[in-house]
């Protein structure tokens, strides 16, 4: 394969592919003179399976793209002569190796896309007397919210329903009344 078919190969320019090779070089003195030769004659240098996955490795593409590409090049061989490069299916090589790398992104895509379950307020089932009569627009005075509270604490205690303490700011701790028990004593 020579220079300008391993660029088209992976879709990268011929002088990137002639970085990658001078960074091979450290390896092997057989690609540079290649290089080297080809330049002098102007005629394309063809490296040999093995010395494109030794210039593969040195470039700045993933490692499994590298093992992808390489394992489908090796097992086309012996289909394809060396002189004669389909390109079609060389697309179709680094097809199957991108989509090989990016399958673990995509699923991780997948999973952020998806829609949060929507968390609700929970259902107050429990109000001070203020709160509801507030909530409710019930006009009240100091006098009668005591009132109202000994009435709802007689009807909370008559069906044996708990009566649950809150902090308050004016009185340190009131009672808090369960909404069925608020509800039937307004309405009536």
């Amino acid at each position: 394969m020579t220079i300008k078919e391993l660029a088209n190969f992976t879709a990268r320019t011929e002088r990137t592919v002639r970085r990658w090779i001078n960074k091979a070089e450290l390896s092997s003195d057989t690609l540079t003179a290649k290089m080297t030769d080809a330049m002098k004659t102007n005629k394309p240098s063809d490296y040999t399976l093995d010395e494109i996955e030794q210039i593969l490795r040195c470039s700045s593409l993933p490692e499994i793209v590298v093992k992808g590409l390489m394992a489908n090049a090796r097992q086309k061989t012996t289909v394809l002569p060396t002189n004669n490069v389909d390109y079609e299916i060389i697309g179709k090589m680094i097809g199957m190796a991108v989509a090989a790398a990016m399958t673990p992104v995509v699923k991780q895509l997948e999973n952020i896309s998806k829609p949060q379950m929507q968390l609700s307020a929970p259902k107050e089932d429990y109000f001070s007397l203020l709160a509801y009569c507030s909530l409710h627009s019930i006009k009240t005075n100091r006098s009668e919210l005591a009132m109202h509270g000994r009435e709802l604490r007689k009807m909370a205690l008559a069906k044996n329903l708990e009566l649950k303490k809150i902090p308050d700011e004016r009185w340190g701790t009131v009672n808090s009344y369960p909404t069925e028990i608020l509800e039937e004593y307004f309405t009536v």
